[in-house]
């Protein structure tokens, strides 16, 4: 599959296998075909695949709009997630040719993603959005984003 393929390409410095809990157990996992008991089961089950990793060890953000469509406006409501979500995702990916968003938090992450930054409205990548519709939250500036134009595009703003 090319997902499979591009996901073997990435280092493993950059992978993680996933959450554990406290007594080292995958959080996610698929069952064995002929196990029903939905507890993991060394040697049967299967983790669920890694989750991508910055290179400060931190998960890497994905940002869609289900909803978007190339002229639609960005004040667009949505059924599916809440409204000012919606509305920064739309014209941020449409400043990134419909494309989806992949981003990395910088290498402030681990500070950034904590819940007492997070308090802060404008710390969010929506909430600093949504102030006058550019990122110029310093927790944001060094936000790193995949597609190199859109990098530039909002270190303009």
């Amino acid at each position: 599959a090319p997902a499979a393929m591009l996901l073997s390409k990435v280092p493993n410095g950059n992978r993680s296998n996933g959450l554990l809990d406290p007594s080292g157990i995958p959080l996610r996992f698929l069952e064995d075909a002929g196990s029903a008991d939905k507890l993991w089961t060394p040697g049967q089950d299967q983790q669920l695949p890694f989750a991508l990793l910055d290179s400060w060890g931190q998960p890497l953000s994905y940002m869609a709009q289900r909803d978007f469509t190339g002229n639609a406006a960005t004040d667009i409501l949505s059924n599916n997630a809440v409204a000012n979500w919606n509305q920064a995702s739309t014209e941020m990916i449409r400043l990134n040719q419909s494309r989806p968003i992949i981003m990395s938090w910088g290498p402030d992450g681990d500070e950034q993603l904590t819940e007492e930054a997070q308090k802060d409205p404008t710390a969010s990548l929506v909430g600093d959005w949504e102030d006058n519709a550019k990122i110029d939250n310093l927790f944001n500036k060094d936000n790193v984003y995949l597609d190199e134009t859109l990098n530039r595009k909002l270190a303009g703003f």
